[in-house]
Formats: C-alpha cells, sequence, structure tokens
C-alpha cells in the first residue's frame, strides 16, 4: 500500500506537430507515386523535396514514437498482438484482391500490357498461381498490383516484431 514506483504510460493523447507531419508524409507519398512535378515554381521544386524516399523512414519514426517501453519489455506478447493488427489486417484485403486478380483482368482494370513495378506483364492467374500468391501473402511477400502499397504494412510489422526482440 506504499508508494509505487513502477512506470506507468501516460494517458492515450494526441500530438498535434505528429499528425502534421504524419499528413505531410502522407501527401509526399501520394505526389511521389503519381510522379508529380511543379515546373511552375523553380524555387520550391517538389519534385526534389519528394525524392530521396524520406517518407518511408518517416513513417517509421513516427510509428516508432508511440512505442510504449513496458510493452517492448514483453516481445513475444508484443509480437503476438502486432501480428493480430497490422498482418491480419493486412491478409484480410490481401488475399480478396488475390481472388478477385482474374476479376481485375475482365473488366479491363489489368491490362497485360508493361506495368509499372513488375518485371513482367501481367496476366489471369490459373488454379496454380492463386495458390502461389496466398501462399506468398501469407509469407509477408504478396504483389498484388491493387493493393501492392501494403507492402509497408508488412515491412512495418516486421520492423515493429524485430525491434521488440532487440
Amino acid at each position: 500500500m506504499g508508494n509505487s514506483t513502477a512506470k506507468t504510460s501516460p494517458p492515450n493523447q494526441r500530438y498535434a506537430f505528429v499528425d502534421i507531419a504524419k499528413g505531410f508524409a502522407i501527401i509526399a507519398v501520394v505526389l511521389w507515386h503519381i510522379n508529380f512535378a511543379n515546373d511552375f515554381n523553380a524555387a520550391f521544386p517538389l519534385k526534389t523535396i519528394l525524392g530521396g524516399g524520406w517518407h518511408v523512414p518517416a513513417f517509421f519514426i513516427i510509428s516508432g514514437f508511440f512505442l510504449k517501453e513496458d510493452r517492448l519489455l514483453a516481445p513475444f506478447h508484443f509480437a503476438k498482438s502486432k501480428l493480430k493488427t497490422i498482418y491480419l489486417w493486412t491478409i484480410a484485403i490481401y488475399i480478396p484482391a488475390i481472388l478477385m486478380h482474374n476479376f481485375f483482368f475482365k473488366i479491363g482494370f489489368y491490362s497485360s500490357g508493361p506495368n509499372l513495378g513488375y518485371s513482367q506483364a501481367l496476366q489471369p492467374y490459373t488454379s496454380v498461381d492463386f495458390i502461389k500468391k496466398i501462399i506468398e501473402a501469407l509469407l509477408f511477400a504478396g504483389r498484388e498490383p491493387i493493393v501492392s502499397p501494403l507492402w509497408f504494412a508488412y515491412v512495418l510489422c516486421l520492423a515493429l516484431i524485430g525491434y521488440s526482440l532487440i
């Protein structure tokens, strides 16, 4: 019943500077991915500012900002919680996208022409391809075009788990 010296986590609160940083990084990612160029303003070259891939490390730093030390002291529980949240949500989006792959071809959303970021032209999947792609998604290696930005979720999940184990 005496004084407790145990550390307690601060209550959940929002920090305006973190929200602003996340917003700036999100805008940077979108503009970078659409290959935005603002030739009209040489004094503020957005293409140069957005280059170098700084926005992905920014998201990792922001995610690390909210890690609580007491959760990191139980790495296996922490890893399990990240697998239950980040990983399962990613899989819940990835697998339906894989299963809809041939539908996207049928409606003309995917084409077999050259595709940005893929070494081979996209093709409709065979039954074996569906199984292979689902296994790849489950093993953090999914590359389904419509949800390819989810690579970030895979990497974030693995990075957080790795950090907690270290």
